[in-house]
């Protein structure tokens, strides 16, 4: 389980809501930071944006940047590059979430 640290090393908490976004073929990390923040859950239809202190789910299924990433957003709202978390997770073991909520809990202390 993901245990959150500050800049300084000290705790955190854990993202208040947690996500799956949908599948996602952007080439860049850029527009893919700006499609999980546009539409941070894949089950509802429309657009729920990465609200602020939640982290998402998604998988790059195409391209130079293909994989799994963990995008984690703090207290303010926006992405913001040096507060905010995008994490490569490609080559995580087991069975990626279905598409929409997870409890926090299951990866998150």
């Amino acid at each position: 389980k993901i245990d959150l640290l500050t800049q300084a090393g000290n705790a955190t908490s854990a993202p208040s809501n947690f996500s799956r976004a949908a599948n996602s073929t952007v080439t860049t990390l850029q527009n893919l930071i700006n499609q999980v923040f546009t539409d941070a859950n894949g089950a509802i239809t429309g657009n729920q944006g990465l609200a602020v202190n939640s982290a998402a789910l998604v998988q790059v299924t195409t391209g130079a940047i293909a994989g799994t990433y963990l995008v984690i957003n703090d207290s303010a709202a926006g992405f913001q590059s040096s507060n905010d978390l995008l994490i490569n997770i490609t080559g995580f073991t087991g069975t990626l979430p279905a598409l929409g909520s997870i409890p926090v809990g299951n990866f998150f202390i």
